[in-house]
């Protein structure tokens, strides 16, 4: 328990002595792997368009290294996110691994989060053949 009955903690409090806690807020950033029984090339093609299809904007691409760095805009919860995927062959099948972190925030109240569980749930679906609503992310 972060106070006793009757004590209060500021934030910087909380942030400098309850690491713990802070980081299960979803302090600034996320990762997650996902590994699928694909082609590396089909994997890398279909992750830009899951890029595009989140409404992400793509700053970088480079096959040869399988990393693909975006960015989203603000929002009411924070100043945006860098996303950075990194695609890679493993003996089990093609690895992506997704990271975002709040740009320019202590916290991202889950934000980043949620833009790798959203990423990924989107290239799950475009490398099992769903149809995409590319507008808004969603699946028909």
């Amino acid at each position: 328990m972060i106070c006793q009955k009757g004590e209060s903690r500021t934030l910087k409090e909380i942030v400098l002595y309850y690491p713990c806690v802070v980081h299960n807020m979803g302090l600034r950033s996320a990762k997650k792997s996902s590994t699928y029984k694909r082609g590396y090339e089909k994997v890398f093609e279909e992750a830009k368009n899951a890029l595009s299809d989140c409404e992400f904007i793509i700053s970088k691409v480079d096959e040869t290294s399988g990393t693909i760095k975006a960015y989203s805009g603000a929002s009411f919860r924070s100043y945006g996110e860098n996303i950075t995927i990194t695609i890679s062959k493993t003996a089990e099948g093609t690895k992506v691994e997704a990271y975002s972190k709040a740009r320019a925030a202590l916290f991202d109240w889950g934000k980043s989060g949620e833009n790798v569980n959203r990423f990924l749930t989107v290239l799950h679906e475009r490398l099992h053949s769903k149809r995409v609503n590319p507008s808004c992310g969603r699946f028909e």
